[in-house]
């Protein structure tokens, strides 16, 4: 079985994270059992997101277009453009998880990573 996210708690001002310590021990496992691609089922839906590294190699993200569906179940059609709308999941080399879309306005929205399993 793969290492899983889903445990990691993202902290904000209200609520604590997961320690770092711990985050990153998790992710450095997640990456070399996922080195080119991650394939994760959320809401239903299966994913297969493509990672993305840095020019330097220290730094991956899996990016992956996602169906507007899955993202309006999070957001509505809040920052969607009207026309041509596409979104995207990523999740980050820490990671955290967001939505995004193709707005010419910058919009991005985080993921609970319970909503995530890897496959």
């Amino acid at each position: 079985m793969k290492t899983q996210i889903n445990n990691l708690v993202k902290g904000n001002q209200f609520q604590a994270g997961t320690n770092s310590v711990e985050r990153n021990l998790v992710a450095s496992k997640v990456i070399s059992e996922n080195p080119e691609s991650m394939k994760i089922v959320i809401r239903g839906h299966v994913i297969n997101l493509d990672a993305k590294y840095s020019l330097s190699g220290k730094s991956v993200q899996y990016i992956a277009e996602i169906p507007t569906q899955l993202y309006n179940s999070f957001n509505g059609e809040f920052g969607l453009p009207k026309s041509n709308p596409k979104a995207f999941l990523i999740i980050n080399g820490d990671m955290t998880a967001n939505l995004q879309t193709n707005s010419k306005k910058v919009f991005y929205s985080n993921i609970d990573n319970s909503e995530i399993t890897i496959k």
